[in-house]
């Protein structure tokens, strides 16, 4: 399974080795996207946390993921299609898809929060 994912990400990393029509990306571009890729991680931990203790009450609505490996495979496979989506996109739509990206990824780690999923040990107070 991971080295199944490992090939998909190396294939997918290849689409943003360049591309003559595509523009480069600005220094907020950048920030944009390792803001909406931290608030995935956090977000990918605290469901895995979430995952290890339904029974405490919680209770994952996605049907999609079930265990940590779905949790794995469905966030990089979201990342690598909006990173790679948003590489070809001209500035100004880069910019306005990033900033929704990463405005949506914050929301859902407050929203996690404060339903009381933590990172960690303590997911429920």
């Amino acid at each position: 399974m991971v080295k199944q994912l490992l090939i998909i990400l190396m294939a997918i990393l290849l689409l943003f080795s360049g591309c003559a029509h595509c523009d480069p990306w600005t220094k907020d571009e950048k920030i944009l996207l390792g803001i909406a890729l931290t608030a995935q991680a956090v977000d990918t931990a605290q469901t895995f946390t979430f995952l290890e203790k339904q029974g405490d009450g919680l209770v994952e609505k996605n049907p999609l993921i079930t265990t940590n490996n779905g949790l794995v495979s469905l966030k990089l496979l979201a990342a690598a299609i909006i990173g790679a989506a948003t590489h070809f996109l001209p500035h100004k739509a880069r910019k306005t898809a990033l900033t929704i990206w990463a405005a949506i990824g914050a929301g859902t780690v407050y929203w996690n929060y404060k339903q009381g999923v933590r990172i960690g040990s303590d997911a429920k107070r």
